[in-house]
């Protein structure tokens, strides 16, 4: 298992719904000892390992910043605004 060096705080501005893409994680990518390329081929085989976190203004993710995540799809129109520290 790969050593987490740190913690990520993704702090949402805007309230974030399923059409304004979110944080997409990969559950437990941050546990495999394994090549990243790989984790999200198996993703894209199997879209059910991927999560959609979404969350109102003001929320707080906190997440080993060894887990594979991105900025969902966007849908809607609206900016998505977050603080990442």
């Amino acid at each position: 298992m790969p050593a987490s060096s740190g913690v990520k705080a993704l702090t949402n501005l805007t309230d974030l719904g399923p059409d304004d893409g979110g944080t997409a994680v990969i559950a437990g990518s941050h546990k495999l000892d394994c090549a990243e390329e790989d984790i999200i081929a198996a993703a894209r085989e199997d879209p059910s390992l991927v999560h959609h976190v979404v969350a109102a203004a003001g929320s707080t993710l906190l997440f080993c910043e060894t887990l594979l995540h991105s900025s969902g799809e966007v849908r809607s129109d609206r900016e998505r605004v977050v603080i990442i520290g």
